[in-house]
């Protein structure tokens, strides 16, 4: 799941990152994302009820990768 299988950083299901995987997610009215930094064991899920909110959501992964690496 964790391997790149096409350019772009996705492995099955997953988005790679430098030191974590996860996914995000977005619907009508809410966006959303779970990531997890296997190095310190540490995970992280957001729920906001809010449209596009990308900017916070990878806001919040690179700060994971920031403190959790």
């Amino acid at each position: 799941m964790v391997t790149a299988q096409v350019p772009g950083g996705f492995g099955l299901g997953v988005e790679l990152g430098a030191g974590c995987y996860g996914h995000t997610g977005q619907n009508t009215g809410f966006s959303c994302f779970s990531f997890v930094w296997p190095a310190s064991g540490t995970a992280a899920a957001v729920m906001t009820d809010a449209e596009d909110c990308r900017d916070t959501l990878r806001a919040l992964i690179a700060l994971g990768d920031a403190e959790w690496t």
